[in-house]
């Protein structure tokens, strides 16, 4: 009997090779999540030492000019948080994005799989038939043969 051959292989194989692929890139991304929201925090926390800064000075009436350069020091660090929240959003709606591809991918598979089993429960049935002809072909040559 010829040995089992699944007429979709190469289809499979290249899906599988589609899931690695998204999997390296949905880690990429959640580390690159990661790494955004850590950034985040650490501007945030800077913003708020800078402003707790800027309050104190403004309480011991420190110079109009010092006053200026806390308040464009913290409007620069609005606008950095502000980049690095839109940052997120696009790299989160990436993360959907790939999620999508992933779940659609494993739909796929899943279907080849089931496709894999219907043709190797085929495979059997075909193999089973044959030797059980061939056993019958035997038993038969032997009945003429005594």
């Amino acid at each position: 009997m010829k040995k089992f051959v699944f007429t979709l292989q190469a289809l499979y194989d290249i899906k599988q090779a589609k899931d690695k692929q998204l999997k390296q890139r949905m880690r990429a991304i959640e580390s690159l999540l990661e790494q955004l929201r850590n950034e985040l925090d650490k501007l945030l926390e800077e913003y708020k030492g800078v402003k707790r800064k800027y309050f104190e000075e403004a309480a011991q009436g420190a110079m109009a000019e010092r006053m200026q350069d806390y308040s464009g020091y913290l409007t620069r660090l609005g606008n950095a948080a502000a980049q690095k929240r839109a940052s997120i959003r696009a790299a989160e709606l990436e993360r959907e994005k790939c999620l999508r591809e992933q779940v659609e991918l494993m739909k796929e598979i899943k279907s080849l799989e089931k496709l894999y089993e219907t043709q190797y429960g085929e495979y059997l049935s075909e193999a089973k038939a044959e030797a059980e002809k061939a056993v019958g072909d035997f038993v038969a040559y032997q009945a003429v043969s005594s």
